[in-house]
C-alpha cells in the first residue's frame, strides 16, 4: 500500500502506528498513479506520541476548546472513550504522499509544505487528544483507550484550498481563513509585519487577537483608490466588511494568475503600504472623537438640543446610548472612555481620504501630519456626525450606509486639506 509520490529529503515524515485491519488505501479514479486516499481508524495514544501536531498550520480554524462542541469532544475522550470513533468525524490530513509499512505496521505519512499538509480538518479533535491525554498521563493514568477516525489524502495539492473549504463546511468556515492559507494576504501581511502589528491580527477563525483581518482590510477600504475623488463614498466598509474582503481578493488573483495586474495597482495595491497607518489613524481619530464630544459637553452640548422644534421620540440627553464602554485600542493601546460604533467611525475615517495623493504608483500623503488636519477640524467633524446621528434617530446603522453623511464629511476634510497645501 504506498501513493506514487516519492519521498525527498525536504520532507517531514510523520510515522503513525495502526494495525493492517484499520486501514484501507483508495486510488484516485480518474488519476490513480498520481492520487490516493488512505482511511485508518488510529488508537488515540498513537497519534498523540506521532508528532502529527505539529502540521496544523494548514487548518483555518485556531482551536477554541471553550465552545461547545470543543466541550462535547472532551467530554466524550474523558468519559466514553469507546463512544470516540463512531461520534466523532476524525482528522482530515493533506499529505505528500503516504505509504503502509506492512513490518513496522505504521502509516507513514510524507509533508512537504505547512500551508497545505497537515491537520486541515479535525484541529478541535486533536487539540481535545492532546489535552485530555497529557491530562491523565499526568496524574499517573492510562491514556484514553480511544480510536479516532483519519483520512490521508495524498497528491491534491492543486485543488488544496477547496478541500480545505469544503471539509469545513459543516461549521462555514469565514473566506478569509482560506484566502489566508492561500497566500492572497502576503502584501498585507508583509505590510503589517514590518509596522510590528502582524501578530494583532487573526487570520484564522477563533483565533484570540484583538483585531481580524476583516477589519484590517475594511479600514483599508476606506481609502480605495476607486472612491479618491468623493464622487462615492466606501460605505460597504461599515456595511459588508466581507465584501471587502471579496474585493482585495479578486483583485489580488488577477495579479496571481497573470490575468490582470491593473486592477490591483489601481485599487489596494496602491494603498496596501500605507494599511498599518490607516489603522494607527483610525484609533487616533476615535480617540479625537471621544475627547471632543465629551469636551463639547456631550449630545446636548454640541448640538443645542434645548430647541423645542425638536422631533419628539428620539431620546435626547448628554450621553450617547450607543457607544460603548471604556477600553484601550488594540493598535495604538490609547484608552478611550467609550467605544465609538463603526456607523459613526468610518464615515469620519472615510472623510480623511482628500489627504492622500493617489497620482503615482502608491499612494502617499499629502501632508506631513494628517492628524493635525484632522484636529483643525474635528469639532466641526463631530457636530455634523452627531446631527446626522439625530436626525436618523441615533441608529449608527442608518449613519454607516448614508452616503450625503459620508459626503459632508468629506467636503469638510477636503476644504481643510486645500486651506493647508494653499499655505505651502
Amino acid at each position: 500500500m504506498q501513493t506514487t509520490n516519492t519521498l525527498t529529503s525536504s520532507d517531514s515524515v510523520v510515522q503513525i502506528p495502526v494495525h493492517q485491519d484499520q486501514i484501507r488505501v483508495l486510488v484516485d479514479p480518474l488519476e490513480p498513479k498520481a492520487k490516493s486516499r488512505a482511511i485508518a481508524c488510529i488508537a488515540v495514544q498513537d497519534l498523540y506520541n506521532s508528532g502529527i501536531g505539529d502540521w496544523l498550520e494548514a487548518n483555518v480554524r485556531f482551536q477554541k476548546m471553550s465552545t461547545s462542541i470543543a466541550k462535547d469532544i472532551l467530554k466524550t475522550l474523558d468519559e466514553r472513550p469507546e463512544n470516540m470513533h463512531p461520534l466523532n468525524r476524525g482528522l482530515t490530513i493533506l499529505a505528500n504522499g503516504f505509504r503502509y509499512d506492512t513490518q513496522a505496521r505504521a502509516l507513514v505519512i510524507q509533508l512537504r509544505d505547512p500551508k497545505r499538509h497537515g491537520i486541515i480538518d479535525g484541529g478541535h479533535t486533536f487539540k481535545a487528544i492532546q489535552q485530555v491525554t497529557k491530562d491523565r498521563l499526568d496524574a499517573g493514568l492510562e491514556a484514553p483507550k480511544a480510536f479516532v477516525n483519519v483520512e490521508v489524502l495524498a497528491g491534491y495539492d492543486d485543488i488544496s484550498t477547496d478541500i480545505i473549504s469544503a471539509r469545513n463546511s459543516v461549521c462555514q468556515v469565514r473566506s478569509s481563513a482560506i484566502y489566508a492559507i492561500d497566500g492572497v494576504f502576503a502584501d498585507l501581511r508583509q505590510s503589517l509585519a514590518k509596522a510590528m502589528l502582524e501578530d494583532l491580527v487573526a487570520f484564522k477563525q477563533n483565533e484570540d487577537k484583538p483585531i481580524s483581518v476583516e477589519e484590517v482590510i475594511a479600514v483599508a477600504y476606506l481609502f480605495h483608490p476607486s472612491f479618491a475623488d468623493g464622487s462615492s463614498h466606501p460605505t460597504k466598509s461599515y456595511s459588508s466588511r466581507a465584501s471587502c474582503v471579496e474585493t482585495y481578493a479578486e483583485e489580488w488573483t488577477l495579479v496571481k494568475e497573470a490575468k490582470d495586474s491593473t486592477r490591483w495597482k489601481q485599487g489596494f495595491g496602491k494603498i496596501v503600504h500605507l494599511t498599518p497607518e490607516f489603522l494607527r489613524l483610525s484609533e487616533e481619530i476615535e480617540a479625537e472623537v471621544d475627547e471632543t464630544y465629551r469636551s463639547g459637553g456631550g449630545l446636548k452640548g454640541l448640538l443645542n438640543e434645548q430647541n423645542e422644534t425638536a422631533k419628539e421620540g428620539k431620546e435626547k440627553g448628554k450621553k450617547l446610548k450607543e457607544l460603548s464602554g471604556p477600553r484601550d485600542l488594540p493598535i495604538t493601546g490609547i484608552h478611550v472612555k467609550s467605544g465609538w460604533p463603526t456607523g459613526y467611525l468610518y464615515p469620519i475615517v472615510g472623510a480623511m481620504r482628500p489627504l492622500l495623493d493617489y497620482s503615482g504608483d502608491v499612494a502617499k500623503w499629502k501632508v506631513a501630519d494628517p492628524l493635525a488636519i484632522f484636529d483643525s477640524v474635528k469639532m466641526q467633524i463631530v457636530k455634523k456626525l452627531l446631527a446626522f446621528a439625530d436626525e436618523f434617530g441615533r441608529k449608527p446603522n442608518a449613519v454607516g450606509k448614508n452616503q450625503l453623511c459620508w459626503s459632508s464629511l468629506y467636503d469638510t476634510v477636503e476644504n481643510a486639506c486645500l486651506r493647508e497645501l494653499a499655505k505651502s
